[in-house]
């Protein structure tokens, strides 16, 4: 597939909620059947898909047109790649557990180098179902983990002790503590219900790094708690 900046923008625009084609024109500054065309051929290559919403009744009592909005088929990344004589982009759907890692790109820059560091340099941290970020100072990395199963918690939590990254350059290398936070879902859900200060304070300085969702809802359930 070869996706344009205008296609680009579009699939951003979509991610963001704006699932309209007319608010979608309006976004970009360009026409609605522009629009239309390229989503054509985004829902060919099965990226996004159209959804037609049901029959709604005006302040008249009459009932208003089918209106259509898109959505992105389910989450996917895109990776170009630039070599001597070569170059070219693909798709990868849904993304998998070796492609967790690209998710943690979308991040600010800070949140990024630390937490890839992490990743790369302690790899079955990747076999947790959320990974969040929560704080960094001059010596120590703060994550909040969070697992599916009691055993899988056990068992990073075994390997938390003297966890350490190295940060920086080749001539001058930083080496940090890292710190994880270990929890299973149900036991961050329990603690919200009990309204226990550690898991609330720790979900509202957390910022979803690779999240499943949950880290997502349980936000939004804090917010309205």
């Amino acid at each position: 597939m070869e996706l344009i900046k205008q296609e680009w923008q579009i699939i951003e625009q979509i991610a963001k909620g704006n699932t309209h084609p007319a608010i979608i024109a309006k976004k970009l500054g360009t026409s609605t059947s522009t629009v239309i065309q390229k989503l054509k051929v985004l829902e060919a290559y099965g990226v996004v898909k159209k959804h037609r919403e049901k029959h709604k009744e005006n302040k008249d009592g009459m009932k208003t047109k089918h209106r259509v909005s898109y959505k992105l088929s389910e989450s996917f990344a895109i990776i170009a790649v630039a070599m001597p004589n070569n170059a070219g982009l693909t798709i990868l759907k849904p993304l998998k557990r070796e492609d967790k890692v690209l998710a943690v790109f979308l991040q600010p820059s800070n949140i990024k180098e630390l937490t890839l560091k992490a990743l790369c340099q302690h790899s079955w941290l990747l076999n947790a179902d959320c990974i969040g970020f929560v704080s960094a100072t001059h010596d120590t990395v703060e994550l909040l983990v969070i697992t599916q199963s009691l055993e899988q918690a056990e068992e990073f939590r075994k390997k938390q002790e003297a966890l350490t990254i190295t940060t920086g350059s080749a001539t001058n290398t930083v080496v940090k503590t890292l710190k994880l936070h270990v929890h299973t879902k149900q036991e961050v859900m329990q603690g919200l219900e009990k309204q226990d200060l550690h898991f609330k304070g720790l979900i509202d300085v957390t910022k979803p790094v690779i999240d499943d969702g949950f880290l997502q809802e349980v936000k939004n359930l804090k917010k309205k708690s």
